[in-house]
């Protein structure tokens, strides 16, 4: 009962600004292209948190809010129509995130002021994990894993793409070589992807780019 209590006293003190705000801490997966060359993603906070769109000033464009998705209640002129005024989303928020190029799965992102409510406001803290396949490797900030090719990539050259990582094929490539992209590993290191020349796989291997092109929204 007293750790219910304590709970509500100090989340209403919070709330009135005389505590300071909690941190947030939240995960973002991205893939190996999005961690190689930096990305703008958008993560789920939960509430009660800072508005990210004006900052818990409670002052915002409606332009500002379209941005972030649905917002609860239209406040009154001036006020920021993601959080009504209050300064606060009661509920889950959305907030876009800049991944920065070079990042890993040990990177961890500070967003100053955008954590629980309270003076000073807490943090919300993002930590990165860097998404491969099954068949993927680490060792130290190298990947390591298999290209699988169609044979006509193989033989006349072909750009291709792995989890978002532009490759590019020269021709006369053969099975069993190696192709090394120098920086496009984790955290700086390389990309070394040992080359598989199959039809039937190649073929599964370009289906998956095309649909991740699709669902990133751009065009096959």
């Amino acid at each position: 009962v007293f750790d219910v209590l304590f709970g509500m006293v100090t989340t209403m003190l919070r709330g009135s600004g005389l505590l300071p705000g909690e941190t947030r801490e939240v995960r973002l997966g991205v893939s190996l292209g999005e961690a190689v060359n930096g990305a703008t993603k958008r993560v789920r906070v939960p509430g009660p948190s800072v508005c990210a769109v004006c900052r818990g000033t409670g002052r915002a464009t409606v332009e500002a809010a379209a941005s972030t998705g649905p917002f609860d209640v239209a406040g009154g002129a001036g006020a920021c129509p993601a959080c009504g005024g209050r300064g606060v989303r009661r509920g889950t928020a959305l907030v876009d995130v800049a991944v920065p190029s070079g990042a890993s799965s040990q990177t961890k992102l500070r967003l100053r002021g955008l954590g629980g409510p309270g003076s000073p406001p807490g943090d919300l803290l993002v930590d990165l994990e860097v998404e491969l396949p099954p068949t993927a490797q680490v060792e130290g900030r190298n990947v390591h894993d298999r290209l699988d090719l169609l044979p006509w990539q193989a033989s006349g050259g072909a750009t291709v793409d792995y989890e978002g990582v532009s490759v590019r094929v020269p021709p006369g490539s053969r099975g069993g070589g190696t192709l090394v992209v120098a920086g496009a590993g984790l955290g700086g290191g390389d990309l070394r992807l040992t080359l598989n020349v199959d039809l039937l796989a190649g073929a599964v291997r370009a289906a998956r780019g095309w649909l991740r092109k699709l669902a990133s929204g751009g065009t096959a």
